[in-house]
């Protein structure tokens, strides 16, 4: 990554570029838990995919990973549930 923002940086015209890579820098240099959601709403393999869609809705979430004892078996996204609604129709 460093080596890519070099490159960028280098080849970049005026001041503004150079401040985003370098914000991008900096942001990049964080540890995962500086960044990551922690309250991590999941689901399990036998919940409702109705469910699922309404929680996606109302919470405006992309994602939600798929749990069971404890373990992440998956993610369903928004793009698996319109997959498999086109395979209906």
């Amino acid at each position: 990554m460093e080596s890519f923002l070099r490159r960028k940086k280098g080849s970049s015209e005026n001041n503004n570029n150079d401040s985003y890579f370098n914000e991008l820098g900096e942001l990049m240099e964080k540890r995962v838990e500086e960044v990551m959601t922690a309250k991590v709403v999941s689901a399990t393999p036998d919940t409702p995919l109705q469910d699922i869609a309404a929680l996606m809705v109302n919470k405006k979430f992309n994602r939600i990973p798929i749990v069971k004892d404890k373990k992440v078996l998956g993610i369903i996204t928004r793009g698996d549930i319109l997959h498999a609604i086109k395979k209906e129709f």
